[in-house]
């Protein structure tokens, strides 16, 4: 999920001697450091979830990717530029990492291509409390705390869910800020990443990537206001995969209940709202006609009384 600490994990695989390749979005005031991601890559799946009127906060509980929507032929151009990027970054450096969190919900994409390619794929997953992503996105993207919530929830389930293996390693934000050497070494044994370097090493690397000063927005209790995220956020710190797979499964399900209730609703709801305005409208014209007669029948009374006058 964004602002997940996606950017400082990069970071550390690129100091790991992991590389990145490839020109990367630059540092700007919300990523001090740089975001380490690809800027191809992110144009490229930006353009595909513009395919389907989406974009990358757009939660796809209410608007949801079509069935099959990797083998879609507007999709195919797209799938093969990501391919031949990946085949080249593969050919030129032997070993090749990417971070780009759009990549959470457009994995049966890249599962494909991976497949094609044929190479030994390996999976981190950054995450972060769903109260720390969602005070970030408020301070940087005015997105509202619930939406910001849905799609936390929605990109680690999809992550879950659409991964043709289990996860090499689980990497949490809170514990790069409070245990980060621990972590180093989980993610290097998880991901086996050849790194020479002893301990000390390691922990000069850290230092120049991990700064506690970074944490703007840290976990509450109490903060979650949808019934999947305590227990799924539970699960990630306990890195518990069958747990994940489990809530992951009921999510995915009541999401699809959801995604087809919400668009029959809001169906009604637009029909409601069209009687309601057409009665409206009726309800001005019958009080206009009735205005109308009851001057037209005291124009006709008073017409007959003149009449009656010009008798006598």
């Amino acid at each position: 999920m964004h602002r997940s600490g996606t950017s400082l994990t990069a970071n550390l695989l690129a100091e790991l001697g992991i590389p990145l390749g490839g020109e990367l979005v630059p540092a700007d005031t919300w990523n001090a450091k740089g975001y380490f991601e690809p800027i191809e890559i992110n144009s490229i799946h930006d353009a595909i979830l513009s395919l389907f009127g989406m974009k990358w906060n757009t939660p796809t509980t209410l608007h949801p990717l079509p069935d099959g929507w990797w083998d879609a032929p507007a999709v195919a151009p797209y799938r093969e530029r990501l391919k031949s990027i990946a085949a080249k970054r593969l050919s030129e450096l032997g070993t090749w990492a990417f971070k780009e969190p759009r990549t959470s919900r457009l994995l049966p994409l890249w599962n494909k291509i991976i497949a094609e390619l044929g190479v030994d794929a390996r999976y981190v997953l950054a995450t972060r409390s769903s109260a720390g992503v969602t005070g970030s996105l408020t301070a940087r993207d005015n997105i509202d705390p619930l939406i910001s919530e849905l799609l936390w929830l929605e990109h680690n389930c999809d992550v879950v869910l659409d991964l043709p293996r289990p996860l090499d390693a689980i990497i949490s934000y809170e514990d790069w800020i409070e245990k980060p050497f621990e972590q180093a070494r989980l993610m290097i044994e998880g991901l086996g990443i050849d790194f020479r370097g002893d301990d000390a090493a390691l922990r000069d690397i850290l230092a120049r990537v991990v700064e506690p000063g970074m944490r703007h927005h840290i976990e509450s209790a109490g903060a979650y206001r949808l019934p999947f995220t305590a227990p799924l956020y539970a699960a990630l710190r306990a890195r518990d995969a069958a747990e994940l797979k489990a809530i992951a499964g009921i999510f995915n399900i009541s999401r699809a209940f959801v995604g087809a209730v919400v668009p029959y609703v809001d169906r009604q709801s637009k029909r409601g709202d069209e009687r309601t305005s057409r009665v409206q409208r009726l309800e001005t014209l019958v009080e206009a006609l009735q205005a109308h007669a009851a001057s037209l029948v005291s124009a006709l009374g008073a017409a007959k009384r003149e009449v009656a006058s010009l008798k006598e």
